[in-house]
């Protein structure tokens, strides 16, 4: 087995130290190349999702469902707090599991670029906890790495940890998804990643894992059976999903096909706080609100932890991807290193594009809101790329209450979705408040 701190030298002693460099295993080859003509034949896949993790029955208990939304919110704080040491969330942790280790990286010689481009496979490690910089070196690295039927390509394993947050996929809704006023209260980011498919919380106890191949070779499930070949007692679905042996989901996929490249990545759940993770993705208490539209649903299934510390899980899928590919490069992304990439301008785009309004609310499909208010009130807004086009009352009654917000929406001005500026327009404080609360709690 291979030691964390040592999977962080460079990869010409690990190939001394553990691996012969005869070791290689010929890689599987689901499909003939006559089969994937175009990457529109991966629409399916791209928007495949298996790895919402959130409990079937509902997370909060007969007492705790009873109080105000502010003492829940209240009592949420204090346990973020007591398990993240953080009142909120809305700044990256700096600490990381891999910081732990007693070790001191070797000074670079090249850039992230660089090393990429080099002609071998490559092990990445981000001590970074940010999740908009991990999901941004992702991307960029999935983007980088090229593809030629006529070189060998460079298979790559990241892994990263990000601090708390909720991440969507690629076509979701988040008004759908997530329980957004929860969200918002705890100031816990909410991110879309590139990728199709459903939502996932990330926190400390959890490990991302992203392998990129060629797309010629990609099988759903060639790399979950990787992990299940590396831990005891967790097995496969058909999805993808890795459980328990008794059912429970500790790992769902998500797949990205590109430009002759694949990408599988998941959420292994190690120790993660599963109450806190189930309240962000519940939305049973929504049940006055209806929404239609076109978006990807997540599955849900119940969960578990593996409860295997982060390192070990990182040794050991690292130590089976080094001995299929021995001449593994082993990338230690750092502060130092993301200071280098972050200059770089496609970087930046990519980042700047994760942190966008118009990515994270305004890639949502379009849809309908039907909001009731009470058996007099409903409200229906119409929805696209984030922004309020239209909005019906089934009374007439309340008309004078929202003439503002018909006034400007009728001369044309931009109103995105967000409850502080849609209830700004409202004259009833009462209906105001309580659009501002279903809609997401933004104030």
């Amino acid at each position: 087995m291979i030691n964390l701190r040592y999977l962080k030298l460079s990869s010409q002693t690990i190939r001394r130290s553990h691996y012969s460099s005869n070791s290689k295993q010929a890689h599987k080859l689901p499909f003939d190349q006559d089969h994937l003509e175009g990457d529109e034949k991966y629409d399916e896949i791209n928007s495949f999702y298996s790895d919402l993790f959130c409990e079937a029955e509902p997370v909060l208990n007969k007492a705790s469902s009873s109080q105000s939304f502010h003492e829940s919110l209240d009592e949420l704080n204090k346990e973020m707090k007591d398990l993240y040491g953080a009142d909120n969330l809305d700044q990256p942790h700096s600490s990381s599991t891999l910081d732990a280790l007693d070790f001191e990286a070797p000074t670079l010689n090249l850039s992230l670029l660089e090393r990429l481009l080099k002609p071998n496979p490559k092990v990445i490690l981000s001590d970074l906890n940010d999740p908009y910089k991990n999901l941004a070196i992702e991307e960029y690295v999935f983007n980088k790495l090229k593809f030629t039927k006529n070189e060998r390509f460079n298979y790559t394993l990241m892994f990263y940890t990000n601090s708390p947050c909720v991440v969507i996929g690629k076509n979701q809704n988040p008004w759908k998804e997530v329980n957004l006023p929860l969200l918002n209260n705890l100031r816990v980011p909410l991110l879309r990643r590139f990728s199709g498919g459903g939502t996932v919380v990330h926190d400390l106890g959890n490990v991302n894992y992203s392998y990129i191949s060629t797309r010629s070779e990609f099988d759903r499930t060639y790399f979950g059976s990787v992990i299940t070949n590396s831990l005891a007692d967790i097995k496969q679905n058909v999805r993808g999903d890795i459980l328990t042996n008794e059912g429970l989901k500790i790992s769902g996929s998500a797949f990205k096909i590109s430009k002759g490249k694949s990408l599988h990545h998941g959420t292994m759940l190690l120790n993660s706080n599963l109450k806190v993770l189930g309240q962000l993705l519940n939305r049973e208490k929504f049940s006055h609100i209806n929404i239609i539209g076109n978006s990807t649903d997540s599955v849900r299934a119940k969960v578990a932890n593996l409860g295997l510390e982060n390192d070990d899980f990182i040794e050991k899928i690292a130590d089976s991807f080094i001995h299929k590919f021995p001449n593994s490069d082993i990338i230690e992304v750092t502060n130092e290193v993301y200071e280098q990439v972050s200059q770089i301008s496609e970087f930046k785009d990519i980042e700047k594009r994760l942190k966008s309004w118009s990515w994270m609310y305004g890639n949502t499909p379009k849809f309908e809101m039907k909001l009731s208010f009470s058996p007099e009130l409903e409200v229906k807004f119409y929805i696209e790329k984030g922004i309020v086009k239209q909005f019906e009352l089934n009374n007439k009654k309340f008309e004078k209450d929202f003439r503002f917000l018909k006034q400007v929406l009728d001369n044309g001005e931009v109103i995105k979705f967000r409850g502080d500026e849609i209830c700004g327009y409202i004259l009833n404080d009462t209906i105001s408040e309580w659009l501002e609360n279903s809609i997401d709690g933004f104030s």
